[in-house]
C-alpha cells in the first residue's frame, strides 16, 4: 500500500491468516506492516468487515445488538498508546518522568489537541477545528468546542475502527482467544499485580502487530457514548448523537479486570475529565482519503468538564 504519506515500511514476521476464532469475523487476513512516521510507529490496518459487539449472553447490554461493520479503506493506527514522552514533545506539558509509559490523565479534548498539533508538525491539515475554552492549572483542556473537518490529519479512531483493529480478524473475547489467562502475555490488567500502567510495547502484540490494545490505559475514541447499538450504521465512521452521555473509552486499564479488557467492552467518560488511566492512540487516513463523521454530527459541539469517576465504574 503506497497511498499513505511518505514513511518507512517494515513488515512484521507473522501473517494474520489462520488466526484463531475468526470464523464469521473479519474478511481480511494480511501481513502486519509497521510504518514509521516522524514521531510514531504506526500499523497499517487493512480494509475488510467484522462482527462488532457481543452475542446474546456475552458481555453487557451496551455491546448489543451485534452487527456486521464494513471498513471500506485501510488506515494507519498507532502501534502503541501515545507515551508520556511523545505527549510532552508535541504539547510541551505532562509528566516528564518515565517517557515510555503511556500518557494518562488525558482529557478527550487533550487528545484532540495532540492530533491537531502533531498534524501541524508534519505539515498535514488539522482533522478538527478546536477552540479551548477552559484549562485546568496543569494545562489540560477542560472545556472546548470541537468540530471535525474533512481534512486528513491525525485523528482519534472511531469506535468501530478501534474494535476492528483490536480484534484483528478474530471473533473471540480477546484478540488471542477466549481464555482470560492469555491476557497475562498480552495486556497489563488487574491480574498482573502491577500498581499502574507499564511501559508500552512490553507484552505480545495482537495478530495485526498492535500493542497494548488490551489493558494498560483506557483509550479515548471519537464517538459519543450511546447505551447500545440499536440503529447503529454498518459503516466504520463515527456514530454520534447529541452529546450528553460522554465519550467512549476502550481497551481496559492496568487496574481493570480481564472482563473489562475484552475487545467488545465499552466504557465512557466526560470529555473534560482526565481519569488517571485515560489515554489514547491516534490514526491517520491514506493520502487524500478521509473517514468523516455522520452528517448529523457535523455541527460544533461543546462539552463541559466533570469531576465524577468513569460512569460505568470499570476502574483504571
Amino acid at each position: 500500500m503506497r497511498s499513505f504519506r511518505s514513511a518507512t515500511f517494515v513488515a512484521l514476521g507473522a501473517a494474520v491468516s489462520g488466526c484463531g476464532g475468526n470464523e464469521g469475523g473479519s474478511t481480511n487476513s494480511t501481513p502486519a506492516v509497521v510504518i514509521q512516521r516522524p514521531l510514531l510507529a504506526m500499523v497499517e490496518v487493512p480494509n475488510g468487515s467484522f462482527l462488532m459487539g457481543s452475542p446474546d449472553g456475552v458481555g453487557t447490554a451496551t455491546e448489543r445488538p451485534r452487527r456486521r461493520v464494513t471498513v471500506e479503506r485501510p488506515f494507519l493506527m498507532g502501534q502503541t498508546e501515545v507515551t508520556r514522552g511523545q505527549f510532552r514533545e508535541v504539547l510541551g506539558r505532562g509528566d516528564a518522568t518515565s517517557p515510555n509509559l503511556p500518557m494518562g490523565a488525558v482529557t478527550w479534548f487533550d487528545a484532540i489537541e495532540f492530533c491537531n498539533v502533531l498534524s501541524a508538525r508534519e505539515g498535514l491539515p488539522a482533522a478538527y477545528e478546536l477552540e479551548v475554552i477552559e484549562r485546568d492549572p496543569d494545562g489540560a483542556a477542560k472545556r472546548a468546542r470541537v468540530q471535525r473537518t474533512n481534512a486528513g490529519g491525525y485523528r482519534l479512531p472511531s469506535e468501530a475502527e478501534w474494535e476492528y483493529a483490536c480484534r484483528a480478524g478474530t471473533e473471540t473475547a480477546w484478540s488471542f482467544g477466549d481464555d482470560p489467562d492469555g491476557l497475562l502475555d498480552h495486556g497489563w490488567f488487574q491480574g498482573q499485580g502491577s500498581s499502574g500502567p507499564q511501559a508500552v510495547g512490553s507484552l505480545a502484540p495482537n495478530p495485526w502487530g498492535l500493542l497494548d490494545m488490551h489493558g494498560n490505559v483506557w483509550e479515548w475514541v471519537e464517538d459519543g457514548f450511546q447505551s447500545g447499538y440499536s440503529g447503529a450504521p454498518s459503516h466504520s465512521g463515527v456514530w454520534n448523537e447529541e452529546i450528553g452521555g460522554g465519550r467512549v473509552l476502550r481497551g481496559g486499564g492496568s487496574l481493570a479486570s480481564a472482563d473489562y479488557c475484552r475487545s467488545a467492552y465499552r466504557n465512557r467518560g466526560i470529555a473534560g475529565m482526565k481519569g488517571g488511566a485515560f489515554g489514547f492512540r491516534v490514526v491517520l487516513d491514506p493520502a487524500g482519503e478521509v473517514t468523516p463523521p455522520e452528517p448529523s454530527s457535523a455541527g460544533q459541539r461543546e462539552e463541559p468538564a466533570a469531576s465524577s469517576p468513569d460512569a460505568t465504574g470499570a476502574g483504571n
